[in-house]
């Protein structure tokens, strides 16, 4: 039984209340009415309010809102406790639904985020980015790629005849091929684009591009200039809001690991030093036979419905052994990198091993192979295991 204070007046609150034991009710209603307490002038009334649950944190439970009936209790509403109630009819009961204002329709029901439905749904982003160089890449592709124009990290490319918003972030030299690698990423409205651009000195003569709506993973010629410059400078950036559905599942993966899981249904979970993000992989590469080693990339989503952050993640499994390695990351609509560390720091090179067991499809070869791949993995990662 709770009780609240009333103009100076005592009152019990909620059913508890009105169960107050009946003997002695005439002496104590005398001595309220004594103390001039009235009835009905002094009443309070509760209003539960609506209210966003707080974003979801690496804790293996749902955050807390309110305090959790006892099975034997009934709900605030009388129905029932919240682990037998499906409000929103979407297939997660209350006390689990991390997105509790969904209908019945298309959701996910496991992972860190059960209860909520496959989009993918980001504000739009207008950040300052720090970057460790510049570079300018002016030039067109040959087929699906038509002119880009980019200064200073940042500008427009043209793909499938629609111009869009492009920064470039990462620079990677292969040193086997000789190569500069650029990768940049470009955003529409309902869909992101992964673009490198392989620079030999001032030249650009290819790009690889990946489309996380189902566009695979293709190379081309491209004629153009490249000029780098090893300065430190900060990018002003800005890219529309993003809706887009969940990609087309990349089946036949496996990753069993402590702190990163994919089932072979092409969904999967990976917990980062901000939390637990929904793993959504849409493209690999197989690089068993490139220059300078031999690993498979697996590019992904990192989804955090409640947060509303998405980030754009390169996996590199080594047929070396050692650790998962996680590289060449960037999260809208913040620009941060999901595998910084717990105290906020954002060089957006970082990267973050991953102990896991892993297997990958036997038809790999046949269906995904592309070389050279799109950026080799990066090499003091791998080595040190971080």
């Amino acid at each position: 039984m709770q009780t609240q204070q009333v103009g100076g007046c005592p009152r019990a609150s909620g059913a508890a209340g009105r169960g107050w034991v009946t003997l002695g009710a005439s002496l104590l209603s005398v001595l309220l009415l004594v103390a001039g307490c009235g009835s009905s002038d002094s009443e309070v009334t509760e209003s539960a309010g609506e209210f966003a649950p707080p974003p979801a944190h690496l804790t293996g439970q749902p955050p807390a809102t309110q305090a959790a009936p006892l099975e034997s209790d009934p709900s605030a509403d009388g129905v029932g406790p919240c682990t037998k109630l499906d409000s929103d009819g979407d297939g997660v009961n209350d006390c689990d639904d991390k997105c509790p204002n969904t209908t019945v329709g298309d959701t996910v029901v496991e992972g860190p985020f059960p209860g909520c439905d496959r989009r993918i749904r980001v504000k739009a982003t207008r950040e300052m980015l720090t970057l460790p160089f510049a570079v300018d890449l002016h030039g067109a592709g040959s087929d699906f790629v038509g002119e880009f124009d980019i200064a200073d990290n940042f500008g427009t490319v043209e793909l499938g005849g629609e111009i869009l918003d492009m920064l470039v972030y990462e620079r990677t030299h292969w040193d086997e091929i000789g190569y500069d690698l650029y990768q940049g990423l470009a955003v529409a409205s309902d869909r992101w684009f992964a673009l490198w651009f392989y620079c030999d000195g001032a030249r650009v003569e290819w790009v690889f591009y990946e489309g996380t709506d189902g566009t695979t993973l293709q190379q081309e010629m491209t004629a153009g200039a490249c000029v780098f410059l090893a300065k430190a400078h900060a990018v002003s950036v800005g890219f529309p809001s993003v809706d887009m559905s969940f990609p087309e599942p990349l089946a036949g993966y496996r990753i069993d690991g402590r702190d990163i899981e994919l089932e072979d249904d092409g969904v999967g979970q990976v917990n980062l030093p901000g939390g637990a993000e929904m793993l959504l992989p849409f493209a690999g590469v197989d690089c068993s036979a490139c220059p300078g080693g031999s690993w498979y990339e697996v590019h992904s989503i990192l989804w955090n419905p409640v947060d509303e952050k998405a980030c754009f993640a390169m996996l590199y499994l080594s047929q070396a052994g050692g650790p998962i390695v996680m590289a060449y990351s960037i999260c809208l609509p913040g620009l941060t990198n999901p595998t910084a560390d717990a105290v906020g720091r954002s060089a957006i090179d970082s990267v973050l091993g991953l102990d896991a067991s892993w297997s990958v499809p036997k038809e790999y070869t046949a269906r995904l192979g592309i070389s050279p791949a799109t950026a080799p993995p990066p090499s003091v990662a791998m080595s040190a295991g971080r």
